[in-house]
């Protein structure tokens, strides 16, 4: 239950499933230059805003990928309140998740585990 994203690579695919029920959520074209990844699309659920998919998948690579510490991101719709903010995280990202921001966690430098 900790882990909570299956990630696949189809090149030039990076595919996103929850990992218990295996639901394809996202799908991020990409492309490997000079050691970096370069993500040219995210596409999501229509129901799901785009920016947030943006930072998600942003979240994904940096954090479960490429093992950096970086903050995950929270709904625009969720509440201030402690609770909620810990149950939707776990939720979202189950063990990985170390911190969450309203912020544009894209910005965020990360830092090596």
């Amino acid at each position: 239950m900790e882990d909570k994203w299956d990630i696949y690579l189809y090149r030039p695919y990076l595919f996103f499933a929850r990992s218990w029920s295996g639901q394809l959520t996202y799908r991020a074209t990409v492309a490997f230059e000079q050691g970096h990844v370069r993500v040219s699309r995210v596409e999501c659920p229509a129901a799901e805003e785009p920016e947030f998919a943006r930072r998600v998948v942003d979240y994904l690579i940096r954090s479960h990928l490429l093992g950096f510490q970086v903050p995950h991101p929270l709904p625009a719709d969720l509440p201030a309140e402690p609770e909620k903010i810990a149950a939707t995280s776990f939720s979202l990202f189950g063990r990985r998740c170390l911190y969450g921001s309203y912020a544009d966690t894209t910005l965020v430098r990360a830092s090596a585990p």
